[in-house]
């Protein structure tokens, strides 16, 4: 049986997490930037995420992904990740 990536275990675990706490999983991803893994694990919920939020859901993932290869964890909002790529382009 082939082992699961990082990716994999860390949205299996995310998705149930966010489910659980009333959030909408969005994505993950594991980027390479300046000789760093960063794991980012995006999500949302109706209304928006607010600090507090994000905050909550990366206290509560964070115990569940120490098991994982990565060198550092984003929590983002998907909700403002939207509105910035949206201005970007006004």
């Amino acid at each position: 049986m082939a082992k699961k990536s990082v990716t994999a275990i860390a949205e299996e675990r995310a998705e149930r997490l966010a489910q659980k706490m009333g959030y909408e999983f969005v994505d993950v991803e594991l980027a390479k930037e300046h000789g760093a893994a960063f794991l980012r694990i995006y999500v949302d919920k109706a209304g928006g995420m607010s600090l507090d939020d994000c905050a909550a859901f990366h206290h509560a993932i964070i115990g569940q992904i120490e098991d994982l290869e990565y060198d550092y964890l984003e929590t983002v909002s998907y909700t403002h990740l939207r509105a910035h790529e949206t201005l970007r382009y006004l």
